[in-house]
């Protein structure tokens, strides 16, 4: 079975995509803290895997082509990368980019 591993920029604040994630998807969130991830973020374990956290590695933006979108949200290991681009493209974010693989 193909999966994808999704990243998309949006810019908003963690905990705003993380309720409307919730909302949407009614996917529930775990806060964690991460020096390395930019403070306070957000993962809901299962399939697929989210991740919502700020643009940063550090002190430096994660993504520099991207700057200007203060949030990142990974989704790892999804079957269908088109509801979640659609979803976040309506809500004003852009695609990042996508990994994909065989899970066995």
């Amino acid at each position: 079975m193909i999966v994808f591993d999704l990243t998309f920029a949006v810019d908003t604040e963690v905990e705003l995509l993380a309720t409307q994630i919730y909302e949407r998807f009614g996917r529930s969130f775990e806060p964690r803290y991460s020096d390395y991830l930019g403070g306070d973020y957000y993962v809901s374990s299962g399939d697929p895997e989210i991740i919502v956290h700020r643009n940063l590695d550090g002190n430096d933006v994660a993504e520099a082509d991207f700057e200007d979108y203060r949030v990142l949200l990974q989704v790892n290991g999804c079957l269908d990368k088109n509801v979640w681009q659609s979803w976040t493209m309506g809500i004003g974010g852009v695609f990042v980019r996508d990994c994909q693989y065989e899970k066995p």
